[in-house]
């Protein structure tokens, strides 16, 4: 099994026409890359849980495979700070251009779906909704389009 692994972390990547050996972690796009990601991002849930940041920070972490949210009913930079300490000992880096702080009122993209935190039109009171993202959508108009054309041979 560790051979696999081990084959799987040094296969080379295709680009542009030329293959590239790769020289860290696993390739963008592999089948494998989200059960890696699990699998290593598995110890920086149990360090967060551990170290009591949900009490702590008032601050639940959501993951998907490498992509996370940090809710936060308290100070955000204080768990984002704890996160990225987590990270940092992990050898992990954060990707700054993804990285926000926003409040769920103004609603944020996450994994092709937007969430929203708006006044319910039945009850009145505060409700989350979630919907596809907008670039989703034109994703999926786009695909659809693509099949629908008059000329298409389908």
């Amino acid at each position: 099994m560790l051979r696999l692994i081990k084959q799987s972390l040094t296969v080379e990547i295709a680009y542009e026409g030329k293959v590239e050996p790769t020289t860290v972690g696993v390739p963008q796009g592999s089948p494998i890359s989200p059960l890696y990601s699990n699998i290593y991002l598995n110890l920086l849930d149990q360090v967060w849980h551990r170290r009591g940041y949900p009490e702590k920070l008032g601050a639940t972490l959501h993951r998907y495979a490498d992509d996370g949210i940090l809710v936060c009913r308290k100070d955000a930079t204080q768990a984002l700070q704890a996160f990225e300490g987590i990270a940092l000992r992990m050898g992990l880096t954060i990707n700054r251009d993804k990285t926000r702080i926003t409040k769920l009122t103004e609603g944020f993209d996450f994994i092709g779906f937007e969430f929203v935190k708006r006044r319910s039109p039945n009850s009145g009171k505060p409700n989350i909704y979630i919907h596809p993202s907008k670039s989703s959508q034109r994703n999926i108009r786009r695909r659809i389009k693509s099949f629908t054309k008059r000329r298409s041979p389908h």
